[in-house]
């Protein structure tokens, strides 16, 4: 499971119809354990190396809620990662 998601995250961050610019991840959870999405996404975040990747945890949705604010219409591509659950301060 871990390496298909890592295939897909890293293939969509390199194709050409979606140049991610910068990549967040929450990693807050829900339908799956807490444990297994900061694995999961801690692998992202140390395998994609030449694109910026910012990790946020679960308690920090508000600094989430910056960095989406901060790449909302700035007219380059981003992408955000979720484990499960849409934050609430987006």
């Amino acid at each position: 499971m871990k390496n298909l998601v890592l295939v897909l995250v890293i293939a969509f961050a390199f194709s050409t119809t979606a140049m991610a610019v910068d990549i967040a991840i929450s990693t807050q959870a829900n339908w799956w354990s807490q444990e297994a999405a900061d694995r999961e996404m801690q692998e992202i975040v140390d395998n994609v190396t030449t694109v910026s990747v910012e990790r946020f945890a679960a308690d920090q949705q508000v600094e989430l809620a910056d960095w989406v604010v901060a790449h909302t219409g700035d007219g380059e591509s981003d992408l955000l990662i979720l484990c499960g659950q849409f934050p609430d301060t987006i």
